[in-house]
């Protein structure tokens, strides 16, 4: 349904992991060519419990400094196997008035320990800068979507090469992972931390296949077959 609002609205990056020495497939080859919406990456090697590869910080980092140039008002993150409501998605941005310095998704209140600062950012980024709060808050990393004064954050040259992307967080768990490594990042931005409604992780749709609960924005996992049937469907 993205497609609905126009190439001069929404813009699409496919990020698809190879491995090494493999050849991209035709498919992919012939998608950067017609659309130059594809961005390599060497494949990661972490799969979570159905199987489907997970993303590591390392990746997304070299991913962001791939579009730091692109111009955009959010830049929205999603697995594969993550249906996105468009329709709603696009209200719930367009109801974040400034949008700046906001991190949209499904937040968890209360995870984790005393939060320390990341400092060294200079300039207008530094503004995004704070002591961290008390209690740490966690972003589920399945779907999430940043402003752009955030991604510039993570992006610039001043803190890009000091966000770590391996390594044990006691509150977080593992950096080199999307929702160890993101979350140990947020944790000292000033930003605001707004959860999304109608988020459904962890029940998907079940072999039955049964419709997503009313009001449903994002739903988590769905199967290729469910995904295509969801976003064909004017009920879902």
């Amino acid at each position: 349904r993205l497609a609905d609002y126009g190439s001069g609205t929404v813009q699409w990056i496919f990020a698809v992991s190879v491995r090494d020495n493999t050849p991209v497939s035709p498919e992919v080859l012939a998608e950067q060519s017609e659309h130059k919406d594809v961005l390599i990456v060497q494949q990661g090697h972490r799969r979570d419990d159905t199987g489907v590869e997970e993303a590591t910080t390392e990746q997304m980092l070299k991913i962001f400094a791939q579009i730091r140039d692109f111009q955009f008002r959010w830049l929205i993150v999603s697995r594969q196997d993550v249906f996105v409501h468009v329709e709603r998605l696009v209200a719930a941005l367009q109801g974040q008035n400034p949008p700046g310095g906001k991190v949209l998704g499904l937040w968890q209140a209360g995870v984790g320990a005393a939060a320390t600062a990341l400092a060294g950012a200079a300039g207008a980024a530094s503004s995004l800068m704070a002591a961290g709060s008390a209690a740490a808050h966690q972003l589920d990393a399945r779907f999430f979507a940043l402003s752009r004064d955030v991604f510039s954050l993570l992006v610039s040259p001043q803190l890009m090469s000091r966000l770590q992307t391996s390594g044990p967080d006691a509150s977080f768990g593992d950096k080199s992972l999307l929702t160890g490594g993101l979350n140990s990042w947020f944790r000292g931005f000033a930003v605001e931390r707004i959860s999304l409604p109608g988020m459904h992780f962890e029940q998907g749709l079940g072999a039955t296949g049964r419709c997503p609960p009313g009001g449903t924005l994002a739903l988590h996992p769905v199967s290729p077959e469910q995904l295509h049937a969801l976003s064909a469907s004017p009920a879902a």
